[in-house]
């Protein structure tokens, strides 16, 4: 019997840099004519950029705060970014995404690098893919939560990003996580809404793990999301959300 070799970790940064790289030359392609406004259209979403309708060449920049965290560092480096690319603001999203508005096309890559240097990313906050992974803004301080969620949110957006799976879906995708039975992050109003729950088990050990509800939304037609099971185990969790990501957008339309 051969046994595969075990999976090795993707490094991240070596491909958004790569990312980047051919991004850049996608931008140079598309303001010679070499390649289409729709072929171009669905590249630039998926590096999480949108066109303005004000004409000319200047682009929205959403930027993912997975978790809804932020350094200080990174901090800064946004109020540098707005100044330097922007208008000097930008705004904070009800999903943990900071946007700049009026960034010209041609100096994106410039600051997808300064993004990349502080361990940020725009990439997929855009299009048809699983976008920013959101997270209880109290995580890691609720006196109530079951487990801090906040790991568990970032492994989902590292588990995702640039993956195959998540790249062309139907609509887009959108992942929460809350740490109680509170639910500040809104599980039944997500494609997949995790709420971190207890259970005793026959040895009357306590288990922590999570509840997942799918398939919620808002929008002109607001439904809410559906009771997966009643229990999902930590080690389950990311193979559950793989396993219901091409058909969860399918229920939700």
């Amino acid at each position: 019997m051969t046994i595969a070799p075990a999976p090795q970790p993707r490094n991240l940064d070596a491909e958004q840099l790569r990312d980047i790289e051919r991004f850049e030359i996608a931008i140079d392609q598309y303001l010679k004519g070499e390649i289409s406004e729709d072929v171009f259209r669905v590249m630039r979403l998926n590096n999480g950029i949108y066109g303005q309708r004000q004409g000319g060449t200047n682009q929205m920049v959403r930027i993912k705060l997975p978790a809804g965290t932020i350094t200080p560092e990174q901090l800064d480096l946004m109020g540098r970014l707005s100044t330097e690319f922007s208008r000097g603001w930008g705004h904070i999203t009800t999903r943990q995404n900071i946007q700049f508005h009026f960034v010209e096309l041609t100096r994106i890559p410039a600051l997808l690098r300064e993004l990349a240097a502080v361990g940020l990313t725009s990439r997929e906050a855009c299009g048809d893919t699983v976008r920013n992974v959101m997270a209880c803004h109290l995580a890691g301080a609720c006196p109530y939560e079951k487990i801090d969620v906040t790991p568990w949110a970032e492994a989902v957006f590292r588990h995702f990003v640039r993956n195959p799976l998540g790249q062309r879906l139907p609509r887009k995708f959108k992942v929460n996580f809350s740490g109680c039975s509170t639910d500040c992050g809104q599980a039944m109003f997500n494609d997949v809404g995790v709420v971190a729950v207890s259970r005793t088990n026959d040895d009357g050990s306590v288990e922590q793990g999570f509840r997942v509800y799918i398939a919620g939304g808002l929008g002109a037609t607001p439904h809410p999301a559906l009771a997966l099971e009643d229990f999902t185990t930590r080690e389950d969790l990311l193979p559950t959300i793989e396993a219901v990501l091409p058909s969860t957008r399918c229920v939700a339309g």
